[in-house]
């Protein structure tokens, strides 16, 4: 069957080593077809050939082994990357899916051209709402109402979910609980990032109050995959990353996903 031929140097150099009062040389390397390889060695004269051609033999054969666990070990890690590699594009069509069955918001702004238009919207104006008030420049700006506190929002339908009294609720909010608290943690995710990770959470607990059909759970499904769409551009060491390869498998399997 031919020769490894990193197991034969490997051999052969033990064996020089071990025989370090004998020089060793290799004479010819003669291919005799079919897989037989001849390799012939110089030895001086008086020296035990079949003590040198037995331990060649027995390190040899070891050598072999050796390389042939590392080629496995290889073949392994290959293996679990491909693995890993389908299991990622197969999350990455279920996201363009999610996202594909979303709506479209369009927001246009509008800017008048005319100079008299700008002239009159450049003028500041006083408003009044019940008892709040504030001066503001209408000309080509947004009026900002504030954000919405998501952290806060999430963690009241947490508790709203654990309220329900049942072993899987309670189970499952504290997970959830869990997962906010990395989200919120990681430093690896961007402030966007992170309120579009602590909406799934929401969903997940909004979701885990109902009754367990085929609508709850491809929301719970949808919120899933996209979790693991977060999680999929970070590192391997991110506080997230970490938190959802122990939480994401328990989580699917309370939503009867797996």
């Amino acid at each position: 069957n031919g020769i490894d031929w990193k197991a034969f140097v490997a051999a052969f150099q033990k064996v020089q080593v071990e025989n370090e009062d004998t020089e060793l040389a290799i004479q010819t390397i003669e291919n005799k077809g079919d897989g037989v390889i001849v390799v012939k060695v110089n030895v001086p004269p008086g020296t035990n050939k079949e003590k040198i051609h037995s331990d060649f033999t027995q390190s040899y054969e070891l050598a072999l082994k050796e390389v042939e666990k590392r080629y496995k070990a290889e073949l392994k890690a290959k293996d679990d990357q491909i693995i890993i590699y389908r299991q990622q594009y197969t999350d990455m069509k279920e996201i363009v899916s999610v996202l594909a069955s979303k709506p479209v918001n369009v927001e246009v702004n509008n800017r008048a051209e005319s100079k008299a238009m700008n002239e009159s919207n450049d003028q500041s104006r006083k408003i009044d709402i019940g008892s709040i008030g504030g001066d503001f420049n209408a000309s080509g700006q947004a009026l900002n109402l504030g954000s919405i506190d998501i952290s806060g929002t999430v963690t009241n339908t947490i508790g709203q979910l654990q309220e329900s009294n049942t072993s899987e609720a309670s189970q499952l909010a504290d997970l959830l609980k869990q997962l906010q608290a990395a989200i919120e943690k990681d430093e690896n995710l961007s402030k966007e990032d992170k309120d579009t990770a602590l909406e799934q959470v929401k969903v997940l607990a909004e979701e885990g109050q109902k009754p367990k059909d085929g609508a709850m759970q491809k929301a719970a499904k949808s919120a899933i995959t996209m979790l693991r769409g977060t999680v999929m551009v970070l590192p391997a060491t991110a506080t997230l990353f970490e938190a959802c390869s122990k939480l994401l498998p328990l989580i699917t399997k309370l939503f009867g996903l797996g």
